[in-house]
């Protein structure tokens, strides 16, 4: 293993983001096995969060999911079950690269959030000897930190219409490092639910993507699975994608085998 620090504490997906390039990202929500991770890597995913909002898994589950991530090089995030800052604390501790916020609206909350994500002076998370990607080795204490505070990436889901109208504060909050569309939620909340390509959620999610921009921060997409909206927000500017869930890709592979086996008896 590599004795310079920096090649060691690295997020895989920050740097493909940071150069320009496009991350793909998978939610996982009722796999506990670390083999899921190989399997991601194996499908050329570069990263996945274990979600907490609306999964079942557990946080020492989440860990362990996150460890294998960082042995593997794939970025590991956990969505949090609210603006808990505790619950932040613990999944970077236990290897997460950094947390998904659900549902966050304002410039406090974030600030709050990534008072709770990054060492100080940037916050006051507070200091562990045990975190995965540290690799159980004796870092320099300045340097480690502020280069786990560089890597750290707190991503705000952003899924109501006052989220949206705060979309460039929200980003400007330093510590925050994306701000990633939640459709589901947005088109609820905007009245249109379920209608991703409506004219008002496409230029809602347009003035998100542009937030971020602005404020120098990256952009993500989440509930969205045409292809066709996805190359528009690519096109605008979005970069990450999350595409499904674990469940959902099981299903839709095994549903196509069966229908292959189907076919064979008429």
């Amino acid at each position: 293993m590599s004795d310079d620090m920096n090649d060691v504490l690295r997020n895989p997906t920050k740097e493909i983001l940071d150069s320009g390039g496009m991350s793909l990202m998978m939610s996982i929500r009722a796999s506990k096995s670390v083999d899921t991770v190989f399997a991601l890597q194996a499908a050329g995913y570069d990263a996945f969060f274990i979600d907490l909002e609306h999964g079942g898994l557990t946080m020492y589950e989440a860990g362990q999911l996150a460890t294998m991530g960082v042995a593997v090089g794939v970025t590991a995030f956990v969505r949090l079950p609210g603006h808990n800052a505790m619950a932040a604390a613990q999944a970077l501790d236990a290897g997460a690269w950094g947390v998904i916020v659900p549902h966050l609206q304002t410039p406090e909350e974030a600030r709050m959030m990534a008072d709770a994500c990054m060492y100080p002076p940037m916050g006051h998370r507070s200091a562990s000897s045990t975190v995965p990607y540290f690799r159980y080795r004796n870092w320099p204490t300045a340097p480690s930190r502020a280069r786990v505070n560089d890597q750290t990436m707190l991503i705000c889901q952003i899924e109501t219409e006052q989220g949206i109208e705060n979309a460039e504060a929200i980003a400007a909050v330093d510590g925050v490092a994306m701000l990633l569309l939640g459709a589901n939620d947005l088109t609820a909340d905007m009245g249109i639910p379920g209608e991703y390509g409506h004219e008002r959620h496409v230029n809602a999610v347009g003035r998100m993507i542009n937030g971020a921009k602005k404020a120098g921060k990256h952009a993500g997409i989440a509930g969205v699975g045409s292809p066709e909206l996805m190359k528009t927000f690519y096109d605008m500017g979005a970069r990450l994608f999350s595409l499904g869930t674990d469940t959902g890709a099981f299903v839709n592979s095994a549903k196509s085998q069966a229908a292959v086996a189907q076919k064979m008896a008429g």
